[in-house]
């Protein structure tokens, strides 16, 4: 069983359709980031850097005590390693470092594209330019 302490955004999705895509038993906990949940001292205890998603995982793979995971790809890979799916052996070095390659530049993309998005908003919201007009203008 899989608790996932998450938010709708893009980082909780991955995580859900990984869950999904792995076929694994779990509850879902809302952590209203816009409320600020991420700052409870209960969950800063799974995700000391205060950020969506984290799990417990309740059965892991070495039979012991419950094991918390934060930060989405440590979370994916912990995951896809537990399972024995979506991850090369570890002896591939090459296809393993191919797809640890792709699933690093997926989640550094979101994090790279979000913060383009809030410099210009930033720089351009409130000003006559051409991004402003192309992404920003209001209906």
């Amino acid at each position: 069983m899989i608790t996932q302490y998450t938010w709708p955004t893009p980082n909780g999705h991955k995580v859900s359709i990984l869950i999904a895509e792995l076929g694994l038993e779990n509850e879902v906990v809302a952590v209203d980031i816009n409320k600020g949940d991420q700052f409870d001292p209960g969950f800063l205890k799974l995700s000391p850097n205060n950020r969506i998603p984290a799990i417990v995982d309740h059965d892991p793979a070495d039979g012991g005590a419950p094991v918390a995971v934060f930060e989405t790809g440590a979370i994916m890979i912990y995951l896809a390693e537990k399972e024995g799916r979506f991850l090369p052996d570890p002896n591939d070095i090459r296809a393993r470092k191919s797809v640890m390659e792709w699933l690093m530049s997926r989640i550094k993309r979101l994090i790279f594209s979000m913060s383009c998005k809030v410099g210009c908003v930033t720089l351009y919201r409130n000003v006559s330019h051409p991004v402003s007009h192309y992404r920003w203008q209001e209906p």
